[in-house]
């Protein structure tokens, strides 16, 4: 064992890992000590509980040929799924996401050198080393300098053989590179590293056959590295998001008490949505197996709390697909056992709005503002509960409550006023805003309360005079004297700019509408309003490039429930006008 030296332990340790695999992650959660680590930080997590399956498995790698490749591939792809599976039992989704990504990635890599292809590796797991490594072993583009420049002298047993077969292949070295293998040479010595524990390259095209069969075979594991491969498609856009999610579902039907499996079906079909698609009931069948995976096994659902956050999670799955009275269920459970879930009331408020049960969904939201007064979220849930209900003093007192916190600085709630807002002040039934409660009207008595309240007053009258009365001026000088009040609202901004384009100064609108998008890069509605803008200054090629930025964030077509305003299927119809005007890159 000393001999091997360390980075042969490491790889050990990645080998008992496979124990790991076989008993499911149920020792891992049950003994609570150990966290999972960050993707790039491969095995560090299981270090301690590695190690004691270490002399079990000295064989497999001590021995050569096929188990030897095989079992290295294996365990490699395995790794993250089994940090995938801690992760979901606790219900962090969002970091789970990232390990069956990971995996993905390096399944995509085994199968790229069994194919005798080469792999590049993605920027953003450049800190893998067995990603790095497999880069570097199908081309060698980039070893040398990272060998001089990057290595980690612990890691001289993964890096220097490859390196060292490197140098061997060259017929004329040069006097840095003669001086940089016997360095290499030196430092292996000095670690006691002449062993290349990690497969070679002729290893791998000797046992390609078994390598491919690994993701062809009939059982669990393989299915799991395909579910992986087509995560991993999908993340790179190679594969068709419609026949992926058909697929993965199939598998996991077909294994429906694998949580993994469950768990990457219900997450990319509830994060591929779009007008019409069809795959959302099976989608909520997936998520709904996914929790009874959990709840079924007693190492899994014993802390509540963990359970109570996958259900969360599982119910934020369902409500983006609309599946509210499967999310109420869910939801209503995890309030009853813990009342002080805030939020399992919040999205169950949701559930209830997005229902018509505004009774519910108005009791819970004013449930909450007493626990919680000062939190934009059960705020805005409060004020558009009470909109829906008829209640409108309640729902204005909400709003202005709101607009305090923006302007002293709760930029979380940013969008959810410009939302209560819009509720408030404009009328467009496709969008859903009926209400209309704000008016020119200074004897209304939902005008006399919001005047109470200077900043969402200058807000709301900012929206009707731009929505509604379409006063420009009268809007622009109340969006500048909110903006003296809170010039860090991306929103604000984004409304200036509005008001200026239909102002038709489109070099003012310009300027107002890119500090929104500084201060909020992601939003749509911005990034489709420079799109015209930059049309309106004629300058076609950037109004061109928002419009694909736009579009990118709906590759698989217009979403009308998330994008109410329609900005993906506008900025399609504004590229094609615009495909004439930039032909050639103009």
């Amino acid at each position: 064992a000393s001999f091997m030296g360390a980075a042969m332990i490491r790889l050990l340790i990645a080998a008992a890992e496979s124990a790991f695999f076989t008993l499911g992650a149920k020792a891992i959660i049950k003994s609570k000590k150990t966290k999972p680590a960050k993707p790039a930080k491969k095995g560090a997590a299981l270090i301690a509980g590695g190690c004691f399956a270490a002399a079990s498995i000295v064989g497999l790698f001590l021995s050569s040929g096929a188990q030897n490749v095989l079992t290295t591939a294996r365990n490699d792809v395995v790794y993250p799924f089994i940090q995938a599976e801690v992760l979901l039992a606790g219900g962090d989704m969002t970091v789970a996401v990232d390990y069956f990504n990971l995996a993905g990635e390096h399944a995509a890599a085994w199968s790229a050198l069994a194919e005798g292809g080469s792999y590049s590796i993605p920027s953003k797991y450049t800190n893998d080393k067995m990603l790095r490594y497999l880069s570097f072993l199908s081309n060698n583009s980039g070893l040398q300098d990272y060998m001089i420049n990057e290595l980690d002298p612990e890691d001289i047993g993964i890096f220097a053989p490859l390196m060292l077969d490197y140098y061997s292949s060259r017929d004329n070295l040069s006097e840095e590179e003669e001086a940089h293998r016997s360095e290499v040479i030196g430092l292996c010595i000095g670690y006691s590293e002449f062993v290349n524990e990690y497969p070679t390259m002729s290893m791998i095209e000797k046992y390609s056959s078994e390598l491919s069969e690994l993701s062809a075979a009939d059982t669990a594991y393989s299915k799991q590295l395909r579910v992986a491969e087509i995560y991993s498609g999908i993340q790179r856009g190679e594969t068709s998001v419609g026949s992926a999610i058909s697929e993965l579902l199939d598998i996991s039907e077909e294994y429906p008490n694998d949580i993994r499996l469950q768990a990457i079906a219900a997450i990319v079909g509830s994060e591929n949505r779009w007008d019409g698609a069809g795959h959302y009931s099976r989608t909520a069948e997936a998520v709904l197996r996914y929790i009874r995976c959990i709840e079924s096994d007693p190492n899994l659902s014993s802390d509540g709390i963990k359970l109570a956050e996958a259900k969360n999670g599982a119910a934020e799955m369902l409500i983006k697909m609309k599946e509210y009275n499967k999310a109420v269920d869910i939801l209503g459970e995890t309030v009853k056992e813990f009342p002080d879930n805030k939020s399992a009331k919040q999205k169950l408020a949701r559930c209830y709005m997005e229902l018509g049960d505004t009774d519910k969904s108005l009791s819970l939201a004013k449930e909450m503002s007493k626990t919680y007064p000062d939190d934009v979220t059960v705020l805005w849930t409060l004020c558009v509960s009470a909109l829906k209900k008829g209640d409108n003093t309640e729902a204005i007192n909400a709003a202005s409550l709101l607009a305090d916190a923006v302007k002293n600085g709760s930029l979380d709630g940013d969008s959810l006023l410009f939302n209560c807002v819009s509720y408030l002040a404009m009328s467009d039934g496709n969008a859903g805003f009926t209400y209309c409660v704000y008016s020119e009207d200074t004897a209304d008595e939902p005008v006399k309360q919001i005047m109470k309240n200077e900043f969402l007053n200058d807000y709301c009258a900012a929206v009707y005079s731009e929505k509604r009365s379409h006063e420009y001026e009268k809007a622009l000088e109340h969006v500048d004297k909110a903006l003296a009040v809170q010039s860090n609202s991306s929103r604000l901004w984004y409304l200036k700019g509005l008001i200026l384009y239909n102002m038709e100064e489109f070099q003012k609108s310009e300027e107002a509408l890119l500090k929104a998008d500084t201060l909020d890069p992601n939003d749509l509605s911005i990034m489709y309003a420079l799109a015209n803008t930059y049309d309106g200054m004629k300058e076609y090629k950037k109004a061109y490039d928002y419009c694909e930025r736009v579009i990118a964030k709906y590759p698989n077509g217009a979403d009308h429930d998330e994008d109410v305003f329609g900005a993906a299927p506008h900025a399609e119809f504004l590229k094609s006008r615009l495909e004439s005007y930039v032909e050639g890159g103009k």
